[in-house]
């Protein structure tokens, strides 16, 4: 499950605000640099209906390069390996400057700019700029029941498989039948991100385990309606999964 929380960044570090037209041309924005949380910011865009817009905090020691003067399928296309990114040595518990190599983003696929500088949705309301991070914590506790090792069975290998390899700065999103849009495709790479066996699986003890991950939505099954029903054969077939052995 999600939930809101308090590790949060005292800045948002290398900001890029960039407005593309409908054909993914780059028609305004600015690199803006490290923002103080709390602070005000001002870029320049052009005004425009049917726009999109893109909100990029790169991070302290960015993965990704500027994404000054590229498409916006240019920029869809940048990805960088989760074992290798900067994201994935920080820590899990971090907070304020400890997140600085942290990524934020934000896609606002259809948006109008005003003649006053409004950021406004197709109705004509006012937007919310609510940036995402790109890094997801995946916290997984377990526990042997004591029936279980009454019964002699030893918990050999924990496992949390296929979780996609790569950080994308916008996910390559997917529509399915069955589950409507998921991201990223299932033609993504995926892989195993760990594989814990011995004492670190203590019998009969609750033990834990949080990493970061890039973010592998698989929608929504109307199938899976019950714990009983949450299963393989119910869930989509590029779905992070944990293992138990």
């Amino acid at each position: 499950q999600t939930k809101s929380g308090t590790d949060i960044p005292d800045k948002l570090y290398n900001l890029e605000i960039w407005q593309y037209d409908g054909s993914g041309k780059q028609i305004g924005g600015k690199a803006l640099g490290n923002v103080t949380v709390g602070s005000t910011i001002t870029a320049s865009l052009t005004q425009a209906t049917n726009c999109k817009l893109l909100l990029v905090a790169r991070g302290a020691s960015a993965d990704f390069e500027s994404l000054s003067g590229k498409t916006l399928s240019a920029v869809q296309e940048l990805k960088v390996k989760a074992k290798d990114s900067n994201i994935n040595a920080i820590a899990t518990n971090a907070t304020g400057s400890d997140l600085s190599n942290m990524t934020y983003y934000l896609l606002l696929e259809d948006v109008n700019i005003t003649s006053d500088g409004k950021i406004e949705s197709p109705e004509g309301k006012d937007v919310r700029l609510l940036l995402k991070r790109l890094a997801v914590k995946v916290r997984l506790d377990w526990v042997l029941a004591q029936e279980m090792t009454g019964k002699d069975y030893i918990l050999k290998e924990v496992k949390l498989c296929q979780v996609p390899a790569h950080y994308r700065l916008v996910p390559q999103t997917e529509k399915t039948d069955k589950w409507g849009n998921v991201y990223p495709t299932s033609v993504a790479e995926f892989v195993d991100v760990y594989r814990l066996t011995g004492t670190n699986i203590e019998n009969g003890t609750i033990r834990t385990q949080t990493v970061w991950i890039p973010a592998n939505a698989r929608g929504i099954s109307s199938y899976s309606n019950s714990p009983y029903y949450r299963n393989k054969t119910n869930a989509n077939p590029a779905a992070t999964y944990a293992e138990f052995v």
